[in-house]
């Protein structure tokens, strides 16, 4: 999935904004029942979320905010990816879920600038 980057996924709300479709076809159906248990509840499930560009490994909580019908990936977010890797508004990210490994897969596709 790639995802050009909002001034809100920067912000002070600390979250990866994801869209209820783009999380259907592409990382739902290849979770775990008790992943997709987890993160539908509300309560979230902890993930890992593997920077592919640096080779570190970071671990995030991924849960669905019923009010806004969207999917986020928070709990350090700020810290572990945009901070530390600089992330800008309309920067391009590819992010996957892996399933034999169980964790996402990140990668920093395009610079805005």
């Amino acid at each position: 999935m790639e995802k050009r980057l909002t001034h809100s996924d920067l912000g002070h709300l600390s979250r990866l904004l994801i869209g209820q479709d783009l999380v259907k076809s592409h990382f739902l159906r290849w979770m775990s029942e008790e992943t997709v248990r987890q993160v539908e509840s509300g309560q979230g499930a902890d993930v890992i979320v593997r920077d592919m560009d640096t080779s570190s490994e970071h671990r995030l909580v991924f849960v669905f905010w019923a009010s806004s019908g969207s999917y986020v990936l928070k709990g350090g977010w700020i810290k572990e990816f945009v901070k530390r890797r600089g992330l800008a508004t309309g920067d391009e990210v590819g992010i996957y879920w892996e399933p034999i490994a169980s964790e996402f897969h990140f990668s920093l596709l395009h610079r805005a600038n």
